[in-house]
């Protein structure tokens, strides 16, 4: 995640020590064996919710990005648990997110708050509050 992202995870955090806790305990217990985010408690409930970071708010819904390997083209992908039997270029296009828009919203506001911080930080409370 990028700078904004942590200052408003470590932001939640540090209003909330009860949820920082469980948190740390979330990391050590690792319900989902690594294959999950790392704040996902074991019944698959976000424990960072109101805070979470901009690729866990897209995750799931329809999106499109300019591709990588053709100029121009651009590609849209859904999550297959969320579109089972709807042909994904039938969505109307006021249907699907795109990414490069959110994405330059986010280092926009990125580079208004945190200006030349092009860092990123991992998912884990010791990264998020630089322990």
């Amino acid at each position: 995640m990028n700078a904004l992202e942590k200052a408003s995870l470590k932001e939640l955090f540090l209003s909330s020590p009860a949820l920082q806790e469980e948190a740390r305990a979330l990391e050590e217990e690792n319900p989902h064996q690594g294959k999950r985010c790392n704040f996902l408690r074991a019944n698959g409930e976000c424990l960072v919710y109101e805070a979470r970071p901009i690729v866990c708010r897209t995750h799931g819904a329809p999106v499109q990005a300019k591709g990588l390997d053709v100029e121009g083209e651009t590609w849209v992908d859904v999550c297959p648990l969320n579109f089972q039997g709807i042909e994904i270029s039938s969505l109307p296009p006021a249907h699907v997110l795109n990414l490069d828009t959110i994405n330059m919203i986010l280092a926009v506001l990125t580079n208004h708050g945190f200006r030349g911080d092009e860092s990123r930080t991992l998912l884990s409370v010791g990264a998020i509050l630089h322990e």
